[in-house]
């Protein structure tokens, strides 16, 4: 059986996510919409590479998460 490749960091991506939310839900009104748009959707594979990187280097996972959600800005 092969495990499709995100499938060990699917929950760090969910949390990567609501970091994301929160974010743009903090964000002051003229710039608020314009994140919304920018960040709706997508595959987040940026976000995965940093994360699957963490993991090779047994980083902390919150780090990680900060740092997955700051490449996605």
């Amino acid at each position: 059986m092969t495990v499709p490749p995100l499938e060990p960091i699917h929950s760090d991506l969910q949390q990567v996510e609501r970091l994301l939310s929160d974010f743009v839900a903090g964000a002051d009104e003229p710039l608020r919409p314009l994140l919304d748009q920018a960040l709706a959707g997508g595959k987040r594979l940026r976000a995965a590479l940093v994360l699957l990187a963490g993991q090779l280097a047994d980083a902390r996972t919150a780090a990680c998460h900060d740092m997955a959600g700051a490449v996605e800005i």
